[in-house]
């Protein structure tokens, strides 16, 4: 047996990274599945994601009954970093992103002249002005990121479309009870050594400025892919990019999220019932 080969092959494959992620979310609370296949269905192929990570959030009344519910849908690719990667980060669609969490969450997010379920500042897509737009790496075989991307999007547009329901989890069958499904797709690398930033600055003498980096960040893209009828379709994606020390953070405001997230949902809910309830009031006192 050669052992350094054998250590070389485990090293390589990220297999390391793919067990700490899979500690730190069951320590966690997070039902997973691991390494579950998904079917591509613009290269026709069955293809692997790392994790799929589900935890259900509730929200209790007075009456301790759950008044809303919310699973989170986590899919993971963790990836062993060798080479350097170069990403170059512009300003974000904000409007887009906004958007988007407006269309996941059903809250009207208070943005320029948009309603005021909630503030955007409980979401964090939509804190950070930048983001990464475009990514190189010197390495000759396959480009890492990319291939994470594709791997997360993939999976989640698969389950979007086919299995768009709790996987560990059934919601509550009553009226009573506002029910969400937030997905979110996240690349964990193994340690941010070898990442790059380039942030183009035209008021700089420079072409470019480059530095390390060291705190999370966002990918953002406009996904191209083929939807249930085979019809092309481009939806705008950020995903989320962290470092493997950064997981418990990370899940920390994820969970302060999706608790703000519940408080407006719930909110929005009671005042639609108490409006109905002085309708029904009122025309019964017309009667």
């Amino acid at each position: 047996m050669d052992e350094q080969k054998i250590k070389k092959l485990i090293e390589d494959s990220g297999i390391i990274t793919h067990k700490k992620v899979i500690d730190v979310l069951r320590e966690q609370g997070w039902k997973l599945l691991i390494s579950p296949y998904y079917y591509d269905n613009i290269s026709n192929a069955v293809r692997e994601i790392d994790i799929i990570a589900e935890k259900q959030f509730t929200s209790v009344d007075n009456w301790s009954q759950s008044s809303v519910q919310v699973n989170v849908q986590l899919f993971i690719e963790c990836k062993y970093i060798k080479q350097e990667i170069v990403f170059w980060f512009d300003n974000k669609d904000i409007d887009r992103a906004v958007s988007k969490m407006e269309k996941n969450s059903g809250l009207e997010i208070l943005h320029k002249r948009h309603g005021a379920d909630i503030t955007i500042d409980k979401f964090h897509y939509l804190i950070n002005d930048k983001v990464a737009k475009l990514f190189s790496t010197n390495a000759n075989k396959d480009d890492v990121v990319y291939k994470a991307i594709t791997q997360c999007l993939n999976a989640q547009i698969y389950y979007d479309q086919w299995y768009d329901c709790p996987m560990h989890f059934g919601f509550h069958e009553h009226k009573e009870v506002a029910t969400r499904i937030l997905k979110f797709p996240i690349i964990i690398c193994d340690n941010f050594d070898n990442l790059i930033e380039v942030d183009f600055d035209e008021k700089d003498k420079k072409p470019y400025q480059t530095d390390s980096i060291s705190d999370s960040f966002q990918v953002e893209t406009n996904y191209t892919f083929l939807d249930k009828s085979q019809k092309a379709k481009t939806e705008y994606f950020l995903i989320d990019v962290l470092k493997l020390d950064n997981i418990n953070t990370f899940l920390e405001k994820l969970t302060e999220e999706i608790k703000a997230v519940m408080q407006s949902v719930d909110f929005k809910r009671r005042i639609s019932q108490n409006q109905k309830n002085a309708r029904s009031a009122g025309q019964n006192d017309y009667r």
